[in-house]
């Protein structure tokens, strides 16, 4: 019914000190330290022992190998906190030959293991730690000033979440820019569940986001959803479902049979059908998902954080049952 993710927690360091010859060793216990949410780690292990679940954790450090990201075959020369690989370029300029390979083939052979254990889930609640303030990029930048995060919040946002074409690339250009794993009833319950030992407030981040593993999850389950509906060929809506777990940003998934009209028709401006596909899906009501974010400075609290969030998933998940 439920699967719990922490993407950015979860592996030993030592685990990824081999991709990284000896000279690079001395810098990789701070960075591998800066990177890790701990938070999130303590939050979701509490919240899985009072649901009775197990937590999907990253086997990797996320200095490493970024689950949070997609695996870019070419990354940006420029990065930004949404705009980078799943190795970013610290790493790639530091691996061990054949280093690359094998992190790719690691990526998204975790991702596999996921999409299995999530086969059967009604719910993703994928689990995050966040700065006290902006990201290292906001505070590189001489035009941004800081300002302090809430004590939690809910991200939403999704990649394709853009009314700006020329942004979107490969399945992106079939996913209607409203389609959403929130639902009401699952931020309310987890919202008024946290509250008020734990003040939320509002994303701090643009509604525009990386290819999540929640992301993953919400586009697979609309193109499953969409064949399943006829609007699909079943054959292109499962290759479909196959790319939302591997590589969502390579442009030949738009000639599998029926993409291109399939797009056309989420992106077209003068009918409705097609713009409605996001609501149909959330009124069928067999995908939800929710991110939530813990502030770092509240990482003693965290288990607390973990049994509050158990209280308003159980809580999401009974009225659902009664509905």
């Amino acid at each position: 019914m439920l699967t719990l993710v922490t993407p950015h927690a979860g592996a030993l360091p030592e685990s990824g000190y081999r991709f990284y010859g000896p000279e690079c060793h001395a810098e990789l216990p701070d960075r591998f330290d800066d990177w890790y949410e701990r938070g999130a780690e303590v939050a979701a292990a509490a919240c899985a022992r009072a649901l009775g679940i197990d937590v999907l954790a990253a086997e990797l450090p996320r200095d490493v190998l970024d689950l949070g990201r997609p695996f870019l075959e070419r990354p940006p020369e420029v990065e930004t906190l949404f705009g980078k690989s799943a190795v970013d370029k610290w790493s790639r300029s530091r691996l061990v030959d054949g280093g690359a390979a094998e992190l790719r083939a690691r990526y998204y052979a975790r991702l596999a293991v996921i999409r299995e254990a999530s086969r059967d889930s009604m719910v993703m609640v994928e689990v995050h730690e966040y700065g006290k303030k902006g990201s290292s990029y906001d505070q590189a930048s001489s035009s941004r000033r800081p300002t302090r995060r809430p004590e939690c919040a809910l991200i939403p946002g999704s990649p394709w979440n853009t009314s700006d074409l020329s942004q979107l690339h490969g399945l992106e250009r079939l996913l209607p820019g409203s389609l959403s794993g929130q639902r009401a009833d699952l931020d309310l319950a987890v919202l008024d569940s946290v509250f008020p030992a734990f003040v939320p407030g509002p994303s701090p981040y643009p509604s525009r986001s990386p290819w999540a593993v929640s992301s993953r999850f919400v586009a697979g389950r609309f193109f499953r959803w969409a064949g399943e509906q006829g609007l699909l060929p079943a054959d292109t809506a499962s290759r479909l479902q196959d790319a939302a777990w591997g590589d969502p940003l390579n442009p030949a998934w738009l000639d599998l049979p029926g993409a291109s009209e399939f797009g056309a028709r989420v992106n077209d401006w003068s009918a409705d059908e097609g713009n409605d596909w996001a609501d149909a899906f959330a009124r069928a009501g067999s995908t939800a998902a929710v991110v939530v974010e813990l502030r770092l400075d509240q990482r003693e609290r965290a288990a607390g954080f973990g049994e509050c969030l158990a209280v308003g998933l159980r809580t999401y998940l009974a009225g659902r049952a009664a509905g």
